[in-house]
């Protein structure tokens, strides 16, 4: 059975290609010539640093919004250094701690999404490991659930976990991102595993 690749390298195969137009690899006539970050230590060649746009190119595809600094990161440690201290960096605070951290778990909330919104974009503007932001946005456009799907009490925290548990796959095996999913309560209520009716042939009956 062929091996599935991981989450991570579908995202470096992601960015690659940015990268290189970045650096002025697409071919463009007049293009400026490849380029990388400060050379590794015992050699190899030395190209010239990257540039504030190339730097802020390739972060506009790797990150979820550039900043000075981020730029000014890139251009210190390259493309490759960066990608790397990305994939070490630890997580932050979950979206479900976040929300209980700022009392919607209290019971007037109990049959909203108040919150949600709110633990979703601080994830996504102020998490220092934005690459996995990144990943986690893109595999949530790509195993899609509804918060009006969710029906479900909790339905803020029950959004806020399935972000979570993209987030926490988002470097991983992709087979046991696909296994968390399908199993997930989320992705059960949104497709309606929970009450689904088992096959009959006598009647017809058929899983939705």
């Amino acid at each position: 059975m062929p091996r599935l690749p991981s989450a991570a390298s579908l995202a470096a195969a992601a960015i690659a290609p940015a990268a290189l137009a970045g650096c002025g690899g697409g071919g463009d006539a007049g293009a400026p010539p490849p380029v990388s970050g400060p050379s590794e230590p015992g050699g190899g060649l030395t190209l010239s640093a990257l540039t504030e746009a190339q730097a802020a190119r390739f972060l506009v595809q790797a990150s979820t919004g550039p900043t000075p600094a981020d730029i000014a990161r890139v251009q210190s440690l390259g493309y490759a250094a960066w990608l790397d201290e990305q994939f070490e960096m630890p997580r932050g605070l979950t979206r479900w701690d976040w929300l209980k951290s700022k009392g919607f778990d209290a019971a007037a909330n109990r049959n909203t999404q108040n919150g949600f919104d709110a633990a979703a974009w601080r994830a996504l503007i102020a998490s220092p490991d934005t690459l996995r932001q990144r990943v986690t946005l893109a595999l949530s456009e790509i195993i899609v659930i509804g918060m009006d799907g969710l029906n479900t009490p909790w339905r803020a925290f029950a959004g806020a976990a399935w972000l979570d548990l993209l987030e926490a796959h988002a470097f991983g095996n992709l087979r046991t991102l696909l296994q968390a999913v399908s199993t997930s309560l989320q992705m059960g209520v949104y497709l309606t595993f929970r009450g689904n009716p088992k096959a009959n042939a006598a009647t017809g009956t058929v899983p939705d």
